[in-house]
């Protein structure tokens, strides 16, 4: 099917090779930060979509700059604003589409993300920019998650 073919297994998808109708940035805004922001509304526009046309013809080139934000990725970046992207999209099929979330792989990824939020070796002085969207996105899984199991390091 259409969101099928388009995404799966919760891989990450990109903007920049997609032409989207203004309608869909109606119904799903563009999420406001500035790393992981395209995939949890690319989701969520191609789940709205009638029909995904796909054109096979290389029509964008995105340039490297190594100094983007793509380039320079402190794994704390990395752990949190995926995970909130997770959480952006299984709120968002939690409240309209539930069958998603058994037919992808979107919900075996949180063992991943909480392991890699785990391990983050950071001062509080590191987290201290990070404070709120770090607070936010813990508190969002845990709303999400029940926990069955814990592992003590010893």
């Amino acid at each position: 099917d259409k969101f099928k073919n388009q995404w799966s297994n919760g891989k990450i998808l990109w903007m920049c090779n997609k032409l989207i109708r203004k309608t869909l940035y109606d119904k799903v805004p563009y999420v406001q930060r500035r790393y992981v922001e395209d995939t949890p509304t690319i989701v969520r526009q191609l789940w709205y979509a009638n029909k995904v046309v796909v054109v096979n013809n290389t029509g964008y080139f995105h340039r490297l700059v190594t100094t983007s934000i793509c380039h320079n990725v402190k794994p704390i970046d990395d752990a949190i604003y995926k995970s909130m992207c997770w959480c952006d999209l299984v709120e968002f099929f939690l409240e309209n589409d539930k069958s998603i979330l058994q037919n992808t792989n979107l919900l075996g990824t949180i063992g991943d993300l909480l392991e890699q939020l785990n391990s983050l070796d950071v001062t509080e002085e590191e987290l201290k920019p990070y404070e709120h969207d770090y607070c936010n996105t813990v508190s969002r899984i845990f709303k999400l998650i029940k926990i069955t199991n814990i592992d003590l390091k010893i």
